[in-house]
């Protein structure tokens, strides 16, 4: 049972359903439906409108149907689909959008924009950028803006049970991601219960030192290999300085096409990735599979990679950790083309891991703790280098430092 302001509750979605579509809402909640069918007595027929009309607090219902429209959001309040007798979903599926934001200095579109608020709720909605219309003459070359499904900028709040996909430019050739979280001040995200697919490079993004994303039962789906995307993908970052604890995803798909060798591989494509943090950030118990990178820590330290399954990593390594003072524990890791774990750094405890098929158990430099790891139908258990030196076992082998896994521009805006 969840109170809602103005001194009424809500109990639930059927319910929901019955009070609201065919009668007059109540206080404290707005009604939409796009054709007036299945909700006629619905006070709005796009959600913006709705939106701008809500006081903070306010619950705003929308009945099934395509909306084609952007909504930006700067109150507390929460957006919540609902269902009518078994009808289609809420799909809000803009067309041919436009910047309706500035971040970082970038113009972006955003289907969804949550800015500078709190307390922001998306619940049972589909977000859909079929029809984006977003181009490939980004900035400095032309005007063309950046495209985000849901982005929360400098705000708070919590997406479930939605579905974000579709945010995709002509051959991927824009920056895009499909969940967008940025702030420099102190802002929580929860994300949980979703289906993130078809986008063009991250899932779901949390980036700056003010962010802390709790991502929890989501299931985030690259488009696999492609010869014609510019960017590799990543299903889920946390960067820049951002916090957060990553449980129980599921992660897949996420391949490079041009990325086909480490000799050769100038960027690749990563299931989950910690990027420049030294904020504490948990990613636990998540099934990550096919990739080039499963999980990877990248410049970072108090990373905690816990009990998760990764499986099936192509040209790279099940977990790679670049930086100090993480720990990678009680991971199972299987069929990587690589190592099962790559540690380059120090002070990284690495226990009680599972490996199983990989050419090399552990590629790692020189002072990490490694004890209670189980290696099966592995050729070569542990090797050791010096970053950047070649390896006199495997002369194609250079010590590959940070810019071999991916390459840094790809990272953030």
């Amino acid at each position: 049972m969840k109170t809602i302001s103005r001194s009424f509750t809500i109990l639930g979605s059927a319910l929901v359903s019955a009070l609201f579509c065919g009668s007059s809402a109540l206080a404290g909640t707005l009604l939409v439906d796009n054709d007036m069918v299945e909700c006629p007595d619905a006070g709005f027929t796009s959600i913006q409108t709705a939106v701008d009309a809500a006081a903070s607090g306010d619950v705003i219902q929308v009945c099934p149907g395509t909306y084609d429209e952007q909504v930006e959001i700067t109150k507390p309040l929460s957006l919540v689909g609902v269902g009518r007798d078994g009808n289609k979903a809420v799909v809000v599926q803009p067309s041919n959008m436009v910047a309706n934001t500035d971040f970082g200095g970038f113009d972006t579109a955003a289907a969804i924009l949550v800015r500078d608020t709190s307390d922001v709720s998306i619940k049972n909605i589909i977000l859909d950028g079929i029809n984006n219309g977003v181009g490939c003459e980004q900035p400095p070359l032309g005007t063309d803006p950046y495209l985000d499904g849901i982005f929360y900028q400098n705000s708070s709040g919590e997406i479930a049970s939605v579905v974000v996909r579709n945010i995709l430019t002509p051959q991927g050739c824009a920056q895009s991601f499909a969940i967008d979280f940025e702030s420099d001040t102190e802002t929580q995200l929860t994300v949980r219960d979703s289906s993130v697919h078809d986008y063009d490079q991250v899932g779901i993004l949390a980036n700056g030192s003010g962010v802390n994303l709790h991502a929890i039962r989501n299931m985030i789906t690259g488009l696999g290999p492609s010869d014609d995307r510019l960017f590799a993908q990543t299903g889920i970052q946390i960067g820049l300085g951002g916090k957060g604890s990553l449980e129980d995803n599921n992660v897949i798909n996420h391949i490079f096409a041009p990325c086909v060798s480490p000799s050769e591989c100038e960027n690749n494509a990563t299931g989950i990735r910690a990027f420049l943090t030294t904020e504490d950030v948990k990613i636990v118990r998540n099934v990550v599979g096919k990739s080039q990178v499963g999980i990877f820590v990248l410049l970072a330290s108090g990373v905690r990679v816990l009990e998760n399954r990764v499986l099936d990593t192509d040209v790279f390594d099940g977990i790679a950790v670049i930086g100090d003072n993480n720990a990678v524990k009680g991971n199972m890791i299987t069929n990587s083309d690589e190592s099962g774990v790559f540690v380059q750094g120090a002070s990284n405890t690495i226990q009680d891991n599972t490996i199983n098929e990989a050419p090399v158990g552990f590629l790692v430099t020189a002072g990490n703790n490694f004890s209670g790891n189980r290696l099966f139908n592995i050729l070569v258990t542990k090797e050791v280098f010096v970053a950047g030196a070649p390896s006199p076992d495997r002369p194609d082998f250079t010590g590959r430092a940070v810019m071999a896994r991916p390459v840094l521009r790809n990272m953030h805006r």
